[in-house]
């Protein structure tokens, strides 16, 4: 395979578009790579296991080196292959929707629909829940809603005293929405052993309050 096409890259960013290529590369020879693959490769080269998957999408579709890597002053222009129309869907429904009882999943199932209405390819759900959750980082949209508690997981790429290079912490966390307070979480250093979800939601159990509202729980 000839070598990449690197001109127009900042050339000392050069080198982190060759690790990424060898990372991703590795990922892709993978026949069925599963959780703990993506953790693993994405963490060798500094990324979530989300954006490594987005990475290789790119490359695999483009083979264009200058999606890979950023620019020094800041992300690159360059969308992913993303279609500007899609991405303008996108935008335009988290905006209306986020802050309302609607999950995650449900805003991506409606920029897909749209989407598939004006028949153009719609972002993956990675893509989505990055920009839905900028949306929220941002102070963009607010958290509304029903009282809820939601569970999710974190994975963090840093290192672990007296553990292998590639270990990755895992955070299990409960929610408490809309007022954003964590308030039972479990963490794991084992990816073999990722926190349990039993224990977090047996940790809430006990933090229950007598005569209390109840509120939905979802993972």
């Amino acid at each position: 395979m000839s070598d990449p096409d690197f001109s127009g890259i900042d050339p000392l960013r050069v080198p982190e578009a060759r690790r990424r290529i060898a990372a991703i590369t590795e990922y892709l020879a993978l026949q069925a790579p599963n959780t703990s693959d993506s953790i693993r490769i994405a963490a060798s080269i500094g990324l979530s296991r989300w954006q490594l998957q987005r990475l290789a999408t790119a490359w695999r579709d483009h083979r264009d080196p200058k999606l890979l890597v950023f620019g020094s002053r800041g992300t690159t222009t360059r969308d992913y292959g993303i279609d500007h129309r899609a991405a303008e869907i996108g935008h335009a429904i988290i905006g209306r929707e986020n802050g309302t009882a609607r999950s995650a999943t449900a805003i991506a199932v409606l920029i897909e629909e749209e989407c598939a209405r004006e028949n153009v390819r719609p972002p993956s759900r990675p893509t989505i829940w990055s920009w839905l959750r900028k949306a929220r980082a941002d102070g963009r949209a607010q958290m509304t809603g029903s009282p809820r508690i939601a569970i999710g997981r974190l994975w963090f790429p840093l290192p672990v005293a007296n553990e292998p290079t590639d270990a990755m912490p895992s955070l299990l966390a409960a929610v408490l929405l809309p007022e954003r307070r964590i308030v039972a979480f479990r963490v794991s250093i084992d990816l073999d052993q990722p926190p349990s979800l039993t224990a977090v939601i047996d940790d809430l159990e006990r933090l229950r309050s007598t005569g209390s509202v109840s509120s939905p729980t979802s993972a």
